[in-house]
């Protein structure tokens, strides 16, 4: 992802905090969090922190977004649609918890070979 989306991209280490998402993009003065995850199946496994850093960024007008490796496909959806699915989200382990991807119908599905420039499009924009 480092080089192919545009402005400055960092990988964030798990020291940064509990549930930080894995990625910081600041691009012409947009900043957009990506949390990094490849499905399981048919689910995609959060822990908790990862949740609950979602609610606290999107209740303060955050751009977050969850990049899903699917097989060939890349799945992205917005925090927002997280949340709207709270209620469907199960748990796992006291730490962690899951959600089917049948759940996630408003999510953007991207194929090989991926279209780079409109992922930054739709992260930058949406």
């Amino acid at each position: 992802m480092k080089t192919n989306l545009p402005g400055h991209v960092t990988r964030i280490e798990n020291t940064a905090g509990i549930g930080t998402p894995d990625v910081n993009i600041c691009h012409k003065g947009v900043e957009v969090w990506l949390e990094l995850k490849v499905a399981k199946g048919h689910y995609i496994f959060l822990r908790t922190s990862q949740v609950a850093f979602c609610v606290r960024r999107v209740a303060e007008k955050g751009r977050i977004f969850f990049v899903t490796r699917y097989g060939d496909e890349i799945l992205i959806f917005t925090g927002e649609e997280l949340l709207n699915h709270m209620d469907k989200i199960e748990g796992v382990t006291s730490k962690s918890c899951k959600l089917h991807l049948s759940h996630l119908e408003e999510s953007f599905v991207f194929t090989k070979p991926y279209a780079w420039k409109s992922i930054a499009d739709l992260i930058f924009t949406l």
